[in-house]
């Protein structure tokens, strides 16, 4: 077009359109005006998990405070697969900017269901395995977030040993879909060097749970780790009350929710700190970052909590040394 010429309707139009596909090919997640939407998804059900006000209080501490310049959209499931295609479309059409998840399962979810909408992660395993990111430093994808040490298995170890001297075998309880080789080959080598046996179970559903317990209880399985997954959280209390009535010595990661119910140990990383790393990811993201450039983080505070209750009803007596190093006793 020769300058000074006025633009025909059709050539306003094609303009138009290739304006629009620049602009959905930036995302169709970028920041709108009004307030920011953020959204929480959870793969099991509000009443088995603190994440959203460990998320919501981090978020504000961060700049982000709900009714000012924040709405945040959350979602949980029942524990299942099935229902998660349905919650990441109430996510797409609530028009979040990024979605904070807990594991594995709800970031394959949003992959499958929102590929370009902004992801922070909680406890990412594997990350470049399982196709989140090219390298930790430079993810270059969707999904950015914090990541699990494969290194803390060793600590499980230890600790269950610590606690339990005569201790014969381990048990390792992990979602089937996600991406823990390396931490139950970490636990695996750990268990061989201090000369105790070695049993993994991979779940997914309810009925693999159920199998899976029972087969510890019948294989002498003292000291059952049990990592965080839907399923975990959704079935919480059916696995604190069958291993009481087995005593089977839960220690769990995830969450020290599972030992205010009634779980026998917790020893992961910090849900405060999480929390807080993860509400500086979003931050990051809502003020313009994309999840590709930031880097994937190894979490750097861990919590050991113990039940004493719990402990009483297993005929297990503490050591003093380890109580020494809990960061909280549930008496």
């Amino acid at each position: 077009m020769q300058p000074g010429r006025p633009m025909s309707q059709r050539r306003r139009r094609q303009v138009l359109i290739a304006v629009g596909t620049v602009l959905v090919a930036r995302g169709a997640f970028a920041q709108s005006p009004g307030p920011a939407r953020v959204g929480i998804l959870v793969g099991y059900p509000q009443a088995d998990t603190a994440w959203p006000d460990l998320l919501r209080s981090a978020l504000r501490t961060a700049g982000w405070t709900e009714g000012r310049n924040l709405v945040l959209q959350m979602r949980f499931g029942d524990g299942g697969p099935e229902g998660m295609p349905a919650l990441v479309n109430e996510l797409v059409r609530a028009k979040v900017q990024v979605t904070v998840v807990v594991t594995n399962r709800e970031a394959d979810s949003v992959l499958r269901g929102a590929p370009t909408m902004p992801v922070v992660t909680l406890f990412a395993l594997d990350p470049v395995k399982y196709g989140y990111a090219k390298t930790l430093a430079r993810p270059g994808g969707s999904i950015t977030g914090l990541t699990v040490d494969p290194s803390v298995s060793g600590k499980f170890v230890q600790i269950m040993r610590d606690v339990m001297p005569a201790l014969q075998r381990v048990g390792y309880l992990y979602p089937a879909s996600s991406g823990l080789d390396a931490n139950v080959n970490a636990m695996a080598l750990a268990a061989r060097s201090v000369g105790v046996g070695f049993s993994e179970y991979r779940i997914e559903r309810r009925d693999d749970l159920v199998r899976a317990l029972e087969d510890a209880a019948k294989s002498k399985v003292g000291a059952l780790r049990v990592g965080p997954s839907a399923v975990v959280g959704a079935e919480l209390d059916y696995i604190v009350s069958y291993a009481a009535a087995n005593k089977l010595a839960t220690f769990f990661g995830g969450s020290p929710i599972s030992v205010e119910r009634g779980g026998f140990m917790f020893y992961g990383a910090r849900p405060s700190a999480i929390a807080t790393r993860a509400a500086a990811f979003v931050d990051r993201i809502l003020k313009g970052a994309r999840p590709g450039d930031l880097s994937f983080e190894f979490p750097t505070e861990y919590d050991l909590a113990i039940n004493l209750k719990t402990a009483q009803t297993l005929g297990i007596t503490i050591p003093q040394s380890v109580l020494l190093q809990a960061t909280r006793v549930i008496e």
